[in-house]
């Protein structure tokens, strides 16, 4: 976003976890990472198994109820990992990509489909066969192939 002359980027981010992640990287993003990529971390095996849903404690956490609504919009809500193999990870090891599965469907494309609910019948009824995505986003892109356009977000969102 900008104003005047300044570039203003949101949500600001003074630090890693400042918005609850266990994990903070440089250069892997919703962009670059899809759902199903297996990794590792330090001596652990991971894979990407959803994107985040910010919720109303993200609001609490830092003053501002509109908070996870906003920080939804930006995108940029980061991922969760299923452990495929246990091991140990340290500040400043590295994560490496071992395999890519799901080439069309980058963390960022799901995440929104699924935030959002705009994803067309076909491509929902995919996801929700999609075996490396999290049961719970299966079943939600079900009902989204089910033609089942909404769902109460009141509780997540705090709203």
């Amino acid at each position: 976003m900008t104003r005047g002359n300044q570039r203003v980027t949101w949500p600001p981010i003074p630090s890693p976890a400042a918005f609850g992640e266990n994990i903070s990287t440089r250069g892997l993003t919703e962009d670059n990472l899809c759902i199903g990529d297996i990794l590792t971390l330090g001596t652990a095996t991971v894979q990407i198994s959803q994107g985040r849903q910010p919720c109303w404690k993200l609001g609490l956490h830092t003053g501002n109820e509109k908070m996870p609504y906003l920080f939804q919009k930006t995108g940029r809500t980061g991922w969760y990992y299923r452990v495929l193999e246990p091991g140990t990870a340290a500040p400043g090891d590295l994560i490496s990509l071992l395999e890519r599965r799901h080439t069309d469907w980058s963390v960022r494309r799901v995440t929104r489909a699924r935030l959002t609910w705009r994803i067309s019948p076909q491509e929902a009824e995919i996801l929700a066969n999609t075996k490396d995505l999290a049961q719970g986003w299966r079943k939600a892109f079900a009902r989204m192939a089910d033609g089942i356009s909404e769902e109460d977000t009141s509780t997540r969102l705090g709203t």
